[in-house]
């Protein structure tokens, strides 16, 4: 009976992780058509974009269960295929050219990031994700920065079940608040 005691405490203690990983996106449709392809550009994901993510652990109801929440490769994808509905070839570049570059450089770096996800509890478990992200965007032209502004997206997902909903419910708000993000991007600094 001991024995069985100290498994589920530390079972509780040790919780369980479902890992949230966000998938890529596209605002390219926000791009207007009129303008077509306006020739190359190249982007440049900053190092604090490179590595998004937090593990989110709930502090009510699923106290035992953690979530990693983690971006991964999809802001980088996101973010060129986005540019690539108005430029055409887009280039991905660690750092900024060392040389001034005759076609517009993009660089993006993070600005907030705000994951939070809760639980209420009933008959049936109600959990609630929210992800706020905002992309610091300058753009530099001929070795120039011609402006620079933040793009922000808001992303909610709600769903009904039990704690192991939690991760599903993060990465949707997780895709959503990028895709909004890039929608905000693209209206303040391509079209």
């Amino acid at each position: 009976m001991k024995s069985l005691a100290v498994m589920v405490i530390a079972a509780a203690a040790t919780g369980c992780a479902y890992k949230a990983d966000v998938l890529s996106t596209s605002a390219a449709y926000e791009v207007s058509g009129a303008q077509g392809s306006r020739g190359p550009a190249e982007v440049v994901i900053g190092e604090s974009l490179q590595a998004v993510g937090k593990e989110m652990a709930p502090t009510f109801a699923c106290v035992g269960y953690k979530y990693p929440l983690a971006y991964g490769q999809a802001i980088r994808d996101s973010i060129l295929q986005t540019v690539g509905g108005a430029y055409s070839p887009v280039e991905s570049s660690p750092r900024q050219p060392s040389a001034p570059a005759p076609y517009p450089v993009f660089r993006f770096d993070l600005a907030e990031f705000d994951p939070t996800i809760t639980f209420t509890p009933g008959l049936i478990t109600t959990g609630t994700a929210t992800v706020e992200i905002a992309l610091r965007v300058t753009v530099f032209h001929s070795g120039a920065a011609l402006r620079s502004f933040t793009a922000r997206g808001t992303g909610q997902a709600v769903g009904d079940g039990n704690c192991t909903i939690g991760a599903g419910l993060l990465a949707s708000a997780g895709q959503k608040s990028l895709r909004l993000a890039l929608e905000s991007f693209v209206k303040q600094g391509i079209n």
